[in-house]
């Protein structure tokens, strides 16, 4: 029974951790597609989420730089903003593990 709450109390303290956990600020091209995905949906209301973002990276590429200039600038201003709420905030991507380390591990 011990054995049982140690676990709850572990897996409520990670789930803690990753709701604290400081997400990335969108690039530009994020930024587009939560602009442009509500109407790539609606137009294609039975498309998959790969088909939607095949259908977005489609319209990206077909962009000006001058229009993409208007979601750089959005990117760069949540950018800033995102500077400013997280000082000395760092990216730091966990590394996966490798098929040898897991199996190793086990």
């Amino acid at each position: 029974n011990t054995d049982l709450n140690n676990s709850i109390e572990i897996a409520a303290n990670e789930k803690q951790t990753k709701a604290r956990k400081v997400k990335r600020p969108p690039n530009c091209f994020f930024v587009f597609g939560e602009v442009m995905r509500p109407g790539v949906i609606a137009q294609n209301p039975r498309a998959n989420l790969t088909e939607i973002n095949k259908k977005l990276g489609f319209m990206w590429k077909e962009l000006t730089e001058e229009e993409r200039q208007r979601y750089k600038a959005e990117a760069d201003r949540r950018k800033f903003e995102h500077s400013i709420l997280n000082p000395g905030y760092v990216y730091r991507p966990k590394r996966k593990r490798s098929v040898e380390n897991v199996i190793t591990n086990r």
